[in-house]
């Protein structure tokens, strides 16, 4: 009868798996030479050796780089809009918070005309709020049928 190695690979992959990941959640105590002999072994990146005998580390990977903010135009819609984040400051019930939180709505009313977005707005106003009202309903009738706002 012959039989697959394939299917004893797998289960023996998989249990070296299962070994792996259980191994990296015990978080109890481990033996200091366990660890510092994972350290070695981990800490061996493949390095390149020079015809001068020097050994060269490889380059690290690029750090990924937001996409520019590029503002809204009579020629396209704003791209790429960071949503702004409120400020410790603005949390505080004084006149500075105050301050800080106005600061902090205005930016997020800048976010909206800029994306057709209202929640942020939404989300830090009463339902009573009258201005709110007249925003959420220009930002409504500016974004209809693929319409964007410039320079709001």
């Amino acid at each position: 009868m012959i039989r697959s190695a394939v299917a004893p690979l797998r289960l023996g992959a998989l249990g070296l798996a299962a070994i792996l990941l259980l191994s990296g959640c015990s978080g109890g105590e481990t033996d200091p030479a366990a660890q510092a002999a994972d350290q070695t072994t981990n800490s061996a990146e493949p390095h390149e050796t020079t015809d001068a005998g020097e050994t060269a580390v490889p380059a690290p990977p690029p750090t990924p780089v937001a996409p520019a903010y590029k503002p809204a135009s009579v020629k396209g819609p704003a791209e790429n809009a960071p949503l702004p984040v409120m400020p410790e400051l603005a949390r505080q019930e004084s006149r500075e918070g105050l301050e800080a939180f106005a600061a902090h709505w205005y930016e997020l009313a800048n976010y909206g005309y800029a994306t057709g977005d209202v929640e942020p707005v939404r989300a830090v106003s009463g339902d009573t709020c009258l201005v709110c009202d007249g925003y959420y309903r220009t930002l409504a009738s500016g974004y209809v049928d693929g319409d964007w706002i410039a320079g709001g």
